[in-house]
């Protein structure tokens, strides 16, 4: 604690700053210099610049209005209201800061009595005897403020020590470090969310690898997945597509390490974290998923936890790379939206939606921030808003000083005070009220309130999230602080990671405005996109999804083979590869249970083309002729049993596939053509009216062989 011979010159150059300040301008904030007021300056720790500005006035106010309270229970002597001279003196409400300081000191006359309970008859007599008693009772009361809340700073006793630097950890995956500005997506999924071509995450990867590829960007994935996407036939031969252990063995440590040294080798890199949780197992639950939203949450990461959410976030990535016109341009599957744009009853027309908005007490401030920046595009865009309990009334232009809610931020938080962030949160409201808002965040009704989140607001925001009413959270959550409603944010997560949920949840302050600059970009007027992939349209449109064939260098083209025919060997292969895929995922469900898997097969040259490598001994039509499509069910299986094969390493496959290719064995041939057992695979042919222009037309019916 300082000496009684330091607090008195405390306070004394308090009393000097004091009325320096009275002297200046709060709409101009560039006059405060706090070099020139170091009084203030030590006390509240202040440094130049208009938000330290804002936080004296926040403090001032503070202690004004708390003087007020304890003067409407204990009466002043003399009605020599302390309350009212601090306000009046230093100009810190809008209608006395108006005015010059002399006009301001006549207002005070007509009210103060002198300590006689006598009138004061000049400006000049209150200024040399009254003044002087009203900064110094105001310098006591910022000298006790801070000593209540701790301030008294702790001395150093050790002798300061040079350290040597720190080192950048080094990369987790030495095989595969990425450039310095090259962009980074983390892939993982599980059980459920990786199983066949149909899955979650082989949707995605079809979706967005040529998005991937394009863009040149890193992609990791868990061991696991990373075979899902090979057995899917996606990304064999991209050689920034890497895998991570499996998760058993570490890989979750592993994605969290990946995610910190991003941040550490380049804090402006652009990283995605795609975890699609199974809400019916517990990995959710594990702490090694903790730890990893946490670090991402911290490194400003986005971290995206279903396909839905995930598949949003990529097309907005995919439109603002084409909109920057950024080198390489990954155009190409993108859809441009119309001059027009989609129309209304299209099914591509945006439809309106909800959003919710929430932050825990360390990032309110910056909830509102966003909400001021980003106004206009979300009342175009989302026309139905929800918030929990405070963050609501806050944004709604209400006070965390309101006395329902004044006991609301009830704790520090870690490097920040209780008070301080009161402060903080108090200089936005204080700012609406200066522009006297009528409409926009800081006006009455600008979002509709729900509970207090740690008393069943997130829980109210979960059901609305498992009802489709609402198809976009924004959720600033503190990564540092522990909370008593973490299991009610557990149940908002798994409410978003059902596989009906069309909800996009984002974390953090960072992710949030980077969204939401994309959005921005994709609705700036002659630049217009629609963000729309190729595989979404025809899922809208259709109901459909689209598989679209890769061309694979792998496989050897002839030749004096044209185009075309090229082109429709690498739509069979992929077709068998996607139906091969789709058995051993069905296989796998029905073995569980005892049950065969039934494979319908339509008639037609495609269908044959897809089982030509069935039978080996099958004679063409043309006899004479080598079947064009030999072995094209075959190599699909093989590719399976290469995926499959224990003695490879998932990190080994593209490095194994590369020589395979080089020694012209690839596509590798399957040990055993017949992979489901008699009593394991039912195959029946089917009919139908394919193509028909009314899809209800279409017939499946099993027919008898």
């Amino acid at each position: 604690m300082p000496s009684a011979n330091a607090e008195s010159e405390i306070e004394q150059q308090l009393v000097k700053d004091l009325k320096k300040i009275a002297r200046l301008d709060w709409d101009e904030p560039a006059g405060f210099e706090f070099e020139w007021l170091p009084g203030l300056a030590e006390t509240l720790d202040l440094s130049n610049g208009e938000d330290e500005v804002h936080r004296l006035r926040s403090v001032l106010v503070e202690l004004a209005v708390e003087a007020g309270k304890h003067e409407e229970e204990v009466k002043p002597r003399y009605n020599r209201s302390l309350s009212e001279a601090w306000i009046v003196l230093l100009g810190l409400h809008k209608n006395w800061a108006a005015l010059e300081l002399g006009e301001r000191r006549a207002h005070l006359i007509t009210t103060w009595r002198s300590k006689r309970n006598k009138p004061i008859e000049s400006v000049g007599g209150f200024k040399s005897n009254q003044e002087p008693d009203i900064y110094s009772a105001l310098a006591k009361r910022l000298l006790q403020a801070q000593q209540a809340k701790g301030g008294a700073r702790a001395l150093r006793l050790s002798t300061p020590k040079e350290m040597p630097p720190v080192k950048p950890a080094p990369w987790p995956i030495p095989e595969h470090v990425p450039g310095r500005d090259q962009e980074i997506v983390i892939l993982i999924a599980a059980q459920a969310m990786r199983q066949g071509p149909a899955s979650e995450l082989a949707k995605l990867a079809r979706e967005f690898a040529p998005y991937w590829r394009e863009s040149k960007t890193m992609v990791y994935a868990l061991e696991g997945s990373y075979k899902e996407i090979w057995r899917a036939g996606l990304m064999h031969d991209y050689k920034d597509f890497a895998a991570l252990p499996a998760g058993f063995d570490g890989g979750l440590v592993s994605a969290t390490e990946v995610v910190i040294a991003a941040a550490e080798t380049n804090p402006k890199r652009a990283a995605h974290v795609v975890f699609l949780i199974d809400p019916h197992e517990n990995s959710s639950l594990y702490p090694a998923t903790a730890s990893l939203k946490r670090e991402c949450l911290l490194t400003k990461t986005a971290f995206l936890t279903n396909y839905e959410g995930a598949a949003r976030w990529f097309r907005l990535e995919w439109a603002r790379r084409v909109l920057e016109d950024k080198e390489p341009n990954p155009s190409g599957l993108l859809l441009q939206r119309p001059a027009g744009g989609f129309g209304e009853a299209s099914r591509l027309a945006h439809k309106p939606r909800a959003l919710a908005l929430a932050a825990h007490d360390r990032h309110k401030r910056a909830m509102m921030d966003f909400a001021d920046a980003y106004a206009a595009q979300l009342e175009a865009h989302y026309p139905k808003r929800w918030a929990t309990r405070v963050s609501g009334h806050l944004l709604n232009g209400g006070s965390i000083f309101d006395d329902e809610y004044a006991e609301d931020i009830l704790y520090d938080v870690k490097g920040q005070k209780r008070e301080d962030l009161k402060a903080q949160i108090e200089q936005k409201t204080y700012a609406w009220e200066l522009e006297e808002r009528d409409q926009g965040p800081g006006s009455t009704g600008w979002i509709e309130q729900l509970t207090r989140g740690r008393q069943g607001g997130v829980i109210q925001l979960a059901r609305k999230v498992l009802d489709n009413e609402c198809d976009t959270v924004l959720f600033f959550q503190d990564a540092e602080t522990p909370r008593e409603h973490d299991m009610e944010i557990q149940v908002l997560d798994r409410a978003g990671q059902l596989a009906n949920s069309r909800c996009l949840i984002l974390y953090d302050e960072h992710s949030a405005r980077r969204w939401a600059d994309n959005v921005s970009l994709c609705l700036d007027g002659d630049r217009a996109m629609g963000a729309m992939t190729l595989v979404e349209a025809y899922r809208r449109v259709f109901g459909v999804e689209l598989v679209l064939a890769e061309s694979d260098p792998g496989y050897p083209a002839s030749d004096d083979e044209d185009e075309e025919k090229e082109t429709w060997k690498q739509i069979v292969r992929t077709a068998a590869t996607h139906m091969v895929g789709a058995l051993r995922a069905a296989g796998d469900r029905r073995h569980r249970k005892g049950e065969p898997v039934r494979l319908g097969i339509p008639w037609g040259g495609a269908a044959w083309d897809v089982l030509g490598g069935v039978d080996e001994d099958r004679e063409d039509d043309d006899a004479g002729e080598e079947p064009d499509f030999e072995r094209v069910l075959s190599a699909a299986l093989g590719l399976q049993e290469f995926i499959d094969d224990e003695t490879k390493k998932a990190k080994d496959l593209h490095d194994k596939r590369q020589y395979a290719v080089s020694a012209g064995r690839w596509p590798p041939s399957p040990r055993s053509p017949r992979p489901f057992a008699a009593h394991e695979l039912h195959v029946v042919p089917t009919v139908g009216v394919i193509g028909a222009r009314d899809r209800s037309l279409e017939s499946h019916s099993l027919v008898e062989r």
